[in-house]
């Protein structure tokens, strides 16, 4: 079964995507995303009223799949339905420590 949140019209370049962002803060990211959404509606849509109804309808379909797919309904846990392929890490952090090392290190 594939994941029905990578599109397999566009699959190349959400692979090519999630590498750019590979790494960046999960608040960056869903910003991208949103900014790519709005921009693409903003373009094609001459009309506030068709431009509101399209990003009702996307925002639907997508909460649909993400609530339906992803979430028990029961225990509003995420499910592991599909394997995590494209992974944000986060940048590592070193903290350092003032505090002097019992072994002499």
């Amino acid at each position: 079964m594939q994941d029905p949140l990578k599109p397999p019209d566009g699959f190349l370049l959400y692979e090519k995507v999630g590498q750019l962002i590979s790494g960046a803060p999960l608040n960056v990211t869903r910003d991208i995303g949103v900014s790519i959404l709005l921009n693409s509606i903003r373009q094609g849509i001459a009309k506030r009223s068709d431009a509101e109804a399209a990003f009702n309808e996307i925002f639907n379909r997508a909460k649909t799949l993400l609530l339906d797919v992803h979430y028990d309904s029961v225990t509003g846990n995420r499910k592991a339905v599909f394997p995590y392929t494209h992974v944000i890490t986060p940048p590592l952090h070193v903290e350092r420590s003032d505090r002097i090392d019992p072994c002499g290190r």
